[in-house]
């Protein structure tokens, strides 16, 4: 059973996407830093946050 539609491959292009130095490849890679210092500066803030409830609870009645 062949289900390969291709016979040959002597005449097949290459055809790369987001090479080396490409436009894609540098929108990638700047959406993924910013991505990723966006969850990190989001970290921070949740933990002082969360932090700063678990001091105000610990604290004693005055």
């Amino acid at each position: 059973m062949d289900t390969a539609p291709i016979d040959s491959y002597e005449d097949a292009a290459d055809i790369f996407t987001f090479g080396a130095g490409s436009l894609g490849m540098w929108i990638f890679l700047i959406l993924a830093t910013l991505l990723f210092a966006g969850f990190i500066v989001r970290m921070i803030f949740h933990e002082r946050r969360s932090f700063a409830e678990l001091e105000a609870d610990a604290r004693p009645p005055a």
